[in-house]
């Protein structure tokens, strides 16, 4: 491929490879669920200088079915010219679709024709277990989000939780390495199917470091 055109979702913008002898770089498609898991994956681009040149992410408004998530990332692949890689980021939580979403992104990425190069960065209950393997390891079971939430609050982890918080992302950042080793130990117990509690964001952001480690060595 030798251009890629990206359709961002509010507005439009072209990145166009230049022609010569620097192989192209490959480029990925990060859909979020909401509002807190795009602007923590912004964050983490913008700490590592990464362009969106190489990095897009984006999330998919006000729709968060984790199903409909994974049509749009779908939608912009055929929209873009394709992408080298895809995750999806959502969390079960409250979700209907979200095994569905699960199943279709193992349909997508095994299928004999023009298998996708999709995978998934999801949570369970929800965004917000990342966000305390931050600070702590634990396997505890948590039944919503909220109880995710006060649990954080009441360890006095981040006092005032807020969604989408920039200054929380800025500080989630300087942990990020605690949330990688906390989530492989979790990964390590078992619990990495429907388990209660899991999450593989950390592979996601393993693969953005292993991007900005190529990007340095360019």
């Amino acid at each position: 491929m030798t251009s890629r055109r990206l359709s961002v979702l509010r507005g439009e913008r072209s990145f166009t490879r230049k022609a010569g002898n620097t192989p192209p770089k490959e480029v990925t498609l990060i859909v979020c669920e909401g509002e807190t898991e795009t602007k923590y994956l912004k964050a983490i681009c913008q700490s590592l200088r990464l362009a969106t040149a190489t990095i897009y992410v984006c999330d998919n408004g006000t729709d968060s079915a984790p199903v409909n998530l994974v049509n749009k990332a779908e939608q912009l692949n055929l929209t873009n010219d394709g992408y080298d890689h895809i995750y999806c980021v959502f969390d079960k939580d409250i979700h209907e679709s979200f095994d569905r979403a699960r199943e279709k992104i193992r349909s997508l990425s095994r299928r004999t024709r023009k298998p996708l190069p999709i995978k998934e960065a999801v949570s369970i209950p929800s965004f917000e277990l990342w966000v305390l393997l931050h600070f702590e390891q634990t396997d505890r079971s948590f039944g919503t989000s909220a109880e995710v939430v006060r649990y954080i609050s009441n360890q006095n982890h981040i006092r005032a939780y807020k969604k989408a918080d920039d200054l929380i992302c800025q500080e989630l950042i300087t942990r990020l390495e605690t949330a990688i080793k906390n989530a492989g130990w979790l990964e390590r117990r078992g619990h990495t199917s429907n388990e209660n509690p899991m999450t593989n964001v950390h592979k996601l952001v393993q693969h953005i470091k292993e991007i900005a480690i190529k990007q340095s060595q360019n």
